[in-house]
């Protein structure tokens, strides 16, 4: 098995979304019901695109090539039968103008697959489980894309509609309470996950913007639970 990494531009920003849903999510039905991918995931620049990347402090991360417009995909299996199939179709998708190019990316000689990079970051149990969380993610994110016509907010403000407000925030709640994670389970979860991004956020800035962001967000959730013990 290797892995390829392609890089999709699709011109600008507001054409992430569409290519993800008119080239993505049907390549997936391809992917599961041939041979020649194994496993896969992908993202899109999206916000990340929003902020300065040549002024980040970590000068090997992908993120650092990403540009509004663009979609990376990483595809696991038989390469060359993957970039054989679908190589027209990216021709017919560049004719059409919903795709300017595409760059193709190996894994090797570094790592012979993309599973090596990731237990090489991550360890042996914790790469093995990234790359199976990965797999199940983009299996979700199609589902997403199928669904919802535009993306939804990560959490959007409260009408008269949507007063909680639901977004796509609360697609982690449920999925805690479908495998039985209790409130303070899925607290932990989250702090966990502000942890995280908290110390991406410092090498990829500043620890004074982590700082300030995480400062922030205390003040916030101590405002919240205020008001709410007012009510």
């Amino acid at each position: 098995m290797r892995s390829v990494q392609i890089t999709f531009d699709c011109g600008g920003a507001d054409d992430e979304w569409r290519f993800l849903r008119e080239y993505v999510a049907p390549a997936w039905d391809r992917f599961e019901a041939g041979d020649a991918v194994h496993s896969g995931w992908f993202w899109r620049a999206g916000r990340f695109a929003r902020h300065d990347l040549a002024e980040l402090t970590r000068e090997t991360h992908d993120l650092e090539r990403l540009r509004p417009g663009q979609v990376i995909l990483v595809c696991n299996g038989d390469v060359e039968a993957l970039l054989g199939t679908e190589r027209p179709r990216w021709e017919s998708l560049r004719e059409a103008g919903l795709l300017e190019g595409w760059e193709t990316r190996r894994y090797d000689p570094t790592w012979e697959h993309a599973h090596e990079k990731l237990r090489e970051k991550y360890g042996e149990v914790g790469g093995r489980r990234a790359g199976e969380l990965r797999a199940m993610a983009t299996g979700l994110s199609v589902e997403y894309l199928r669904r919802f016509d535009e993306p939804l907010p990560a959490v959007g403000e409260p009408t008269a509609e949507n007063p909680v407000p639901i977004a796509f925030w609360s697609l982690f709640h449920f999925l805690a309470k479908q495998h039985g994670y209790d409130w303070y389970d899925e607290i932990d979860a989250c702090a966990t996950a502000i942890e995280n991004r908290a110390k991406s956020l410092a090498a990829f800035t500043t620890e004074a913007e982590a700082r300030r962001t995480l400062e922030g967000t205390i003040a916030e959730l101590q405002d919240a639970l205020e008001a709410y013990e007012a009510d």
